[in-house]
């Protein structure tokens, strides 16, 4: 895990020169998810902000607590911009910035916001990650594959890498394993725990026969 490898970093106090990881991504769950996921594979204090706690309220003060605290900070990336907006954290303080489907990066969108309005103008800009399972947010061609990567590489300054084979992929990646479970229908599975109930079933069956037989 990169967070793991540039931790010697965010170990130290921000007073004392320390930065700090931030980790962005589109939805509050997913801010859920991550920080979890970050908080369980790590020793790392993690920290995670989202609209609906009341942010957007905090001063300056409070944030400045909060980046003293945390040493990863997961955000819904609204939220972080709009930090950044204020000037309430700069940018040259972040060692490693994270952005969760990096797709999503075209037009007005927070994460074009944060790279078009900030990090070009940083004189320390943070290293840069990007994820995603999706090089496009909408549907293209495969002759518009090389034509999105560098779009991509342009808005965030780096370079898109993938897996250089399927069997690297398959060992890396996730896949769907199929299992078929047969199972019985609603009167074999009731019938088949209780012989007296197969009783009733069948007599109600043949009673129907003959009302069928006598209309």
């Amino acid at each position: 895990m990169l967070i793991k490898e540039m931790a010697h970093a965010i170990r130290a106090s921000i007073r004392d020169g320390g930065k700090r990881t931030v980790f962005l991504v589109k939805t509050v769950a997913l801010v859920q998810q991550q920080s979890d996921y970050i908080r369980f594979h790590t020793d790392l204090s993690v920290g995670k902000y989202y609209g609906e706690l009341g942010v957007d309220l905090w001063q300056k003060e409070r944030w400045v607590d909060e980046f003293e605290q945390h040493q990863v900070l997961v955000f819904s990336a609204q939220v972080f911009l709009n930090l950044v907006d204020h000037n309430y954290f700069p940018l040259y303080k972040v060692n490693l910035l994270i952005f969760d489907e990096c797709q999503h990066s075209t037009g007005e969108s927070c994460y074009a916001g944060l790279m078009n309005r900030h990090y070009n103008a940083c004189h320390d800009p943070p290293r840069i990650l990007g994820l995603t399972a999706s090089i496009s947010g909408g549907k293209i061609t495969p002759g518009q594959l090389n034509k999105v990567a560098k779009q991509i590489e342009n808005i965030y300054k780096a370079r898109v890498a993938s897996g250089s084979n399927r069997e690297e992929s398959n060992r890396h990646g996730t896949s769907v394993q199929i299992e078929h479970i047969y199972y019985l229908s609603y009167k074999d599975e009731i019938c088949s725990n209780n012989e007296s109930i197969m009783i009733g079933f069948d007599v109600k069956y043949c009673l129907g026969q003959y009302q069928n037989l006598y209309l």
